[in-house]
């Protein structure tokens, strides 16, 4: 599994997809946020046994850095 633009926020969305797939048919969770120097949001992603583990917390986990992320471009509700 893997997200091209290395953002924090795709790298979550991926990590949590990449759990729900079965051991023996993942072959790797791709990290690429070093790619970018722009962190959008901070998480506690956890490495147990060379697994990288999604956050506990609600929806992805982290926290969006909305003084990186800057004015919504639309909204809807």
């Amino acid at each position: 599994m893997q997200e091209t633009t290395g953002s924090d926020i795709a790298f979550a969305a991926i990590v949590h997809l990449g759990q729900t797939v079965r051991p023996e048919l993942l072959r790797s969770v791709l990290e690429c946020r070093d790619m970018v120097s722009l962190t959008t949001a901070d998480g506690n992603f956890r490495v147990e046994n060379g697994l990288v583990m999604a956050p506990d917390e609600p929806g992805l986990g982290i926290t969006p850095r909305l003084d990186v992320l800057g004015e919504p471009v639309a909204s809807y509700g």
